[in-house]
């Protein structure tokens, strides 16, 4: 079969931002460790050490708070452009199909590349509504209403 040739994927090496949030997120999870075990070692002596360890502690979450809130607007982000890119029409996917299997596409392999943008955009609208369903609910808990 000299037409059907199998092409391995690359491996993709991560981006400077997602190998940056891993160092951090893995020196957070260390700096949280130890704070937690120094203060269960000295959570009862009356020394300025354990102040110290409390404002470690509050920093400590400060930086985690802010790594969580990046990885919610990045979510966010990624999920609205998917939710908004428009659905091509028949005539595009049979030109995409065929540049990319180079023959002419059936019209089963039509209506699964058409099913599965339909799916993958619903998933990405879904998404986008859990998130900001979550937040209203979110803001009605925190007034008390």
């Amino acid at each position: 079969m000299a037409g059907s040739e199998i092409v391995q994927a690359q491996p993709v090496q991560p981006g400077l931002y997602a190998r940056f949030q891993h160092f951090v997120v893995r020196w957070l999870i260390a700096a949280s460790v130890l704070d937690l075990v120094l203060g269960v070692i000295f959570g009862n002596s009356q020394s300025h050490f354990e102040a110290f360890l409390f404002g470690a502690g509050l920093v400590i979450f400060v930086l985690w708070f802010c790594l969580l809130l990046i990885a919610v607007c990045r979510f966010i982000g990624r999920a609205s452009d998917v939710a908004f890119t428009p659905i091509p029409g028949p005539a595009e996917i049979e030109a995409q199909l065929r540049a990319y299997l180079g023959r002419q596409p059936t019209l089963e392999e039509m209506n699964a590349a058409q099913q599965m943008i339909k799916t993958h955009r619903n998933e990405g609208l879904l998404g986008l509504g859990a998130v900001f369903g979550g937040l209203y609910l979110g803001g009605h808990v925190f007034k008390g209403r």
